[in-house]
């Protein structure tokens, strides 16, 4: 199987609705059209199967960014249920390393679920380790595919590389 990561484009939008309708793409795509990130897309062929936000700043959350301000953060990353336990997830990850290093930065972090187990094991296979400063609570709006917002609150270990 040949999987394609790249930077979502604009015309990829059609597949998106297709195969993923959700409201955050278009807002992660700003991000990157603001040069604040690279949303990056896990390609089968033409149907998107995974993705990633790479903020270039660091996280959102100011108690993370207390401790870290000073290295990029991967966030959103996701492989749709089909498609997962095939490898695309550390894929999609080990390419946003790539840009990272590009930039000549030696360090990312990101956040993990605690009751995350599958994830947190991909993230320590890859080489990620706890930051050190316990964990903490997070606090997001999605919405779901009737145009409702659902806040969402979870307790979040960060980890970094």
């Amino acid at each position: 199987m040949e999987i394609e990561i790249r930077e979502i484009q604009k015309n990829d939008s059609v597949k998106l609705k297709e195969y993923w309708p959700s409201a955050h793409h278009q807002r992660r795509f700003e991000v990157q059209q603001r040069g604040e990130g690279k949303y990056l897309f896990a390609w089968v062929k033409d149907e998107p199967v995974g993705h990633l936000l790479l903020r270039w700043k660091g996280a959102l959350n100011e108690e993370v960014e207390s401790h870290v301000s000073h290295i990029p953060n991967l966030e959103a990353i996701e492989v749709r249920p089909k498609w997962r336990d095939q490898g695309i997830g550390a894929r999609l990850i080990k390419r946003a390393e790539e840009l990272i290093k590009e930039k000549g930065i030696d360090e990312v972090g990101l956040a993990v679920g605690i009751t995350n187990h599958e994830a947190k094991k991909l993230y320590e296979r890859l080489g990620y380790e706890d930051w050190g400063n316990g964990t903490f609570e997070d606090t997001w709006t999605e919405i779901d595919e009737n145009g409702n917002e659902i806040r969402n609150q979870s307790e979040i270990n960060f980890l970094n590389k």
